[in-house]
């Protein structure tokens, strides 16, 4: 009987006005690397919008998926690209502030409902 496999990650691109929204989701990992640093880099590669990455259905599977983050962070600096983090789950937020990746979450990362004038909180 044929082993028929789900994809390990998926992403959708969808144009916006303040860039490009690349929703990342599944298992982030050494087997799925490779493919997602194909994708990014052809909207990183040269001048062009800005690249927002939601990571909130991602996982951030081990260092390799880390290592790809870096990458893709230099070659965005390099190429003039401004690459944003717009929605991630408190782990991968945590997992980025621990390596020193935290300036790509755009703050507020996640926040409470502002009520009356009390400030947002930065989770």
């Amino acid at each position: 009987m044929a082993q028929h496999h789900a994809p390990l990650v998926s992403m959708s691109e969808h144009i916006r006005d303040d860039g490009v929204l690349v929703r990342v989701g599944g298992r982030l990992d050494r087997r799925t690397a490779a493919d997602v640093r194909t994708a990014m880099h052809r909207l990183l590669s040269g001048p062009g919008p800005a690249v927002l990455l939601d990571l909130d259905e991602a996982v951030i599977g081990d260092a390799t998926a880390l290592g790809l983050l870096v990458e893709l962070r230099r070659l965005a600096q390099r190429s003039g690209v401004e690459l944003r983090v717009v929605a991630a789950d408190d782990r991968t937020a945590r997992l980025l502030c621990r390596v020193r990746l935290h300036a790509l979450l755009t703050p507020p990362l996640r926040t409470t409902a502002v009520v009356g004038p009390t400030l947002a909180q930065v989770v």
